[in-house]
């Protein structure tokens, strides 16, 4: 299956592009289209709220997952722990 992603592709003029280009840039537009969505589900399914952070400040969305834990994300669909500048405050501590 692998030739078959990496072999020439012709477009008439004669010359060729490899297909691995143009499969590039179609997983560059469904991730773009997957993004989109998410900020629309986000939109319209989530609880909007500002992050409680110290330094932080920033637009999130809460979200309710499976399992009946919230979850905050940013606008693009990332989730705000992960790019929180403040991420060390919210973690739970671990008892002994």
């Amino acid at each position: 299956m692998l030739p078959e992603l990496f072999s020439a592709a012709h477009d008439g003029s004669g010359a060729t592009e490899p297909d691995h280009v143009s499969l590039v840039e179609r997983l560059g537009n469904e991730v773009a289209a997957l993004r989109l969505s998410m900020a629309t589900l986000l939109r319209n399914m989530g609880d909007p709220a500002i992050c409680t952070g110290p330094t932080c400040k920033a637009e999130i969305v809460w979200m309710i997952q499976r399992n009946g834990k919230r979850t905050p994300y940013n606008p693009d669909g990332t989730n705000h722990f992960i790019t929180c500048p403040d991420r060390e405050q919210f973690k739970r501590r671990k008892h002994a």
